[in-house]
């Protein structure tokens, strides 16, 4: 018997009873899913099994200059400035980010 696969998860594959955790840069947000979403163009996860578009963030080297919970609008960061993954202009106004300080652009 087939299983539905869970949030983050997908199986694109017919009478395959294994699913797949989405790769990083992608997620599920639909259960018995049969692929997966890419996050925006310029957009990353920092990990496998994202499970929500509110995982996605700008690769390193671009900070996320939206506010609210549009989608991702990835700037190049500023000449000496330090952008980690996921780094959102929010972020810098606080400087706190909740993943951690180490997310925190400078």
């Amino acid at each position: 018997m087939c299983e539905e696969c869970q949030l983050g998860k997908y199986q694109s594959q017919v009478g395959s009873q294994r699913c797949k955790r989405c790769e990083i840069g992608t997620f599920q947000d639909e259960r018995g899913a049969d692929a997966r979403t890419s996050c925006p163009p310029g957009g990353t996860t920092l990990g496998l099994g994202s499970v929500s578009l509110t995982d996605c963030g700008c690769l390193a080297g671009y900070l996320d200059m939206s506010t609210g919970m549009e989608n991702l609008s990835c700037d190049k960061c500023g000449m000496g400035m330090h952008c980690p993954s996921m780094s959102t202009l929010a972020s810098l106004a606080s400087g706190a980010a909740a993943l951690g300080k180490e997310l925190v652009p400078r």
